[in-house]
């Protein structure tokens, strides 16, 4: 075999292989982002009755006030130090393993307070067999910040 004929070859391998890497990145499935509107038009229209709302926030911030009918997951924990905050992802392992293997099907918004974690988290729901994730873009900063209703 002449020496340009190798070079193809083993560049059309090299292809080969990373269109079939590429390939198996796309057939992940993945969450989808939501709007606050879409996001309140949900929650609000007593329609979706397979519908949970995940609240990321500390369990304080929660606390002062939440989407209706959310259930607080705490995965952030704000330290006030460096790093300043800390991100505990085996609190959503155990919401999971507990309550959460009820909702495999149900669809499930997570949010944070500003868009930034609620993705991770979504993204980890999808992976262990949630069928129907959304994280809310802006988090419960810009569902407060529109006027939609909360609850203490």
């Amino acid at each position: 075999m002449n020496k340009k004929v190798l070079v193809i070859a083993v560049a059309l391998m090299a292809v080969a292989m990373l269109a079939s890497s590429i390939g198996a990145v796309l057939a992940r499935p993945f969450y989808m982002d939501i709007s606050i509107e879409k996001a309140a038009r949900m929650v609000l229209s007593n329609g979706h009755p397979d519908l949970v709302v995940i609240d990321l926030r500390p369990s304080f911030m929660f606390a002062s006030a939440h989407v209706p009918g959310a259930v607080n997951v705490p995965v952030i924990e704000l330290t006030g130090g460096t790093p300043p905050v800390i991100l505990h992802w085996d609190v959503l392992d155990a919401w999971i393993e507990s309550e959460g293997q009820s909702n495999l099907n149900d669809k499930i918004i997570i949010h944070c307070l500003a868009g930034l974690v609620s993705p991770t988290g979504a993204q980890n729901l999808i992976d262990v067999g949630f069928k129907k994730v959304y994280s809310m873009d802006g988090g419960f900063n810009a569902w407060a910040a529109a006027g939609y209703p909360t609850e203490p």
